[in-house]
């Protein structure tokens, strides 16, 4: 019952700092493109891809910390844990240095994407590009501690300070594009307030856990130094390959299309991400609690909680699925403007997409938990060559759509093969058809749902009025799915243990109170 009430506060204060960060967004986006233009709006969005992709150099140490951690936490092993914490101390002081020599051997590269702009001030560019790389830099030296907070339950602190934030930059990015409308200053602010807030987690860290603080060294076994090292190893193929598949979109865009058509895009990418962020505090919020479940009880009871974990991915990410392709294009036409919509053929692969990557929630929830780094350490690679040898080929014959094609690709050809296949065999011991049995089933049923939902609405409502249009389609997108899915699995042990746990976990609650 504590991990489940760990689980659902976890969740619902990430949602919220979620859904105000996307608020932000919201707001900020027409003011900084009505301020600065179009231009240099894509440009912004190109480099925060760049920095996204130079931050491979985390190696996804963020994993490793949690799932070493999570014995030594439930046992109160005090020692291993200063151990632990000290050895990743190190090991991300050194990864702020490698980002900082990533970042300066790209530097002669940027204009190559850049279409043109500030060509003949490019110290100007390069003063914006700086600012970019040492935000990066920094960010290291005090991030490990955010992942102590996730191993013991604690997301809702870091998501708290998110809150704080946001309703604290909001108001002075507001401020400094209405009065100076100056690309620079922006961006000091913004690295100034980024460093406040990850100082305020290590101060909260630091003293709420004192016993982190200790000085004295404490070395671990040299078996636990090469297993996690071993990890770490595996770890740096997954990184650079999620890297190139996730990230390098906008730069594919900017090179073959253009900076505009790149910003343009990337206005969906913030809705897509957004929504996929939100559902992504779920999964976070139970991943120490899944954890811990995972480390004291048996294979079976793990295989059970998997299949509800699938379900649960399922209903969310379809439900996500209905309000994006009904409601993206005219929220766009509202927000930004007509003119900066892309194909509807490139938004619904774009969605098919976020459904995929979505879909794997479940699989890569029990990877972290049981350490399942090495198994598939060169999956990444090949999926991050696939992608970008796709997305280049198409992106010159099919534009936009062709980029985003890449994608889809790179998650049927590798992602949606290897993974489910390593967690199978390695977790739960069992042939994988089982898997692909459920996920066609779930497939099917979610095309059928968004495609009747997209019917309904075009059917239904015809207003040129966009704000009523949306508030319609919004009703019948939050209404349609739930009834389908009540009809659809009510019957099932997934569902009614689902419906069990939040039953219960909520009655607990209320009475407690």
């Amino acid at each position: 019952m504590e991990r489940t009430k760990n689980s659902l506060r976890n969740a619902a204060v990430g949602m919220s700092a979620t859904v105000i960060e996307m608020l932000a967004q919201l707001i900020i986006r027409p003011q900084f493109v009505k301020a600065l233009g179009d231009s240099i709006f894509g440009f912004d969005s190109l480099l925060s891809k760049v920095i996204s992709m130079l931050s491979i150099a985390e190696l996804g140490i963020g994993s490793v910390i949690c799932f070493s951690l999570y014995k030594p936490i439930a046992e109160k092993n005090h020692d291993e844990v200063i151990g632990l914490m000290q050895l990743y101390r190190n090991f991300y002081f050194k990864i702020s240095f490698i980002i900082l020599a990533m970042g300066i051997c790209f530097a002669p590269f940027l204009q190559l994407f850049t279409g043109g702009l500030y060509e003949n001030n490019p110290l100007y560019l390069y003063t914006i590009y700086g600012i970019f790389i040492l935000d990066a830099f920094f960010s290291y030296f005090f991030s490990y501690n955010k992942t102590f907070l996730i191993a013991i339950q604690k997301n809702s602190v870091i998501n708290i300070i998110k809150i704080l934030y946001q309703c604290l930059s909001l108001p002075l990015f507001l401020l400094i594009l209405n009065t100076t409308n100056n690309y620079v200053t922006y961006l000091i602010v913004w690295v100034i307030l980024r460093a406040v807030e990850n100082m305020t987690s290590y101060w909260f860290v630091r003293k709420k856990y004192k016993y982190l603080g200790d000085k004295k060294p404490h070395p671990l076994s040299s078996e636990k130094r090469k297993k996690i090292s071993k990890n770490i190893r595996a770890l740096v193929t997954h990184s650079l390959g999620g890297a190139f598949v996730l990230n390098t979109d906008n730069l594919i865009i900017s090179a073959i299309i253009g900076l505009v058509t790149s910003g343009f895009f990337s206005n969906y990418i913030t809705l897509t991400s957004s929504v996929h962020k939100m559902v992504t505090q779920i999964f976070d919020g139970i991943r120490a609690s899944f954890g811990d479940f995972a480390v004291q009880r048996d294979q079976s009871e793990t295989k059970r909680i998997f299949l509800v974990l699938q379900l649960v991915s399922f209903l969310i990410y379809t439900w996500c699925c209905v309000f994006l392709l009904n409601l993206c294009q005219p929220f766009i036409a509202l927000w930004m403007g007509k003119e900066k919509q892309i194909p509807f053929i490139a938004l619904v692969i774009l969605i098919f997409n976020f459904y995929l990557r979505g879909l794997r929630s479940p699989v890569d929830l029990l990877k972290d938990v049981k350490g399942l780094y090495w198994q598939d350490r060169y999956k990444s690679i090949v999926e991050g060559a696939v992608k970008v040898l796709f997305s280049i080929l198409l992106g010159y014959h099919f534009g936009i759509i062709g980029v985003i094609l890449g994608t889809t690709l790179s998650f049927i050809t590798v992602l949606f093969t290897v993974e489910p296949y390593i967690v199978y065999k390695y977790a739960l011991k069992e042939k994988v058809w089982s898997y692909y049995i459920i996920y066609t089933k779930y497939f099917i049923i979610a095309t059928i749902i968004c495609t009747a939902s997209l019917g309904l609405n075009i059917f239904l409502f015809h207003t040129e009025n966009l704000i009523h249009l949306i508030a319609l389609r919004f009703l019948i997108c939050l209404i349609f799915p739930p009834i389908c899915f009540i009809a659809m699995f009510y019957k099932t042990n997934e569902f009614k243990y689902l419906c069990s746990s939040l039953t219960k976990s909520l009655f607990h609650t209320s009475n407690k109170k």
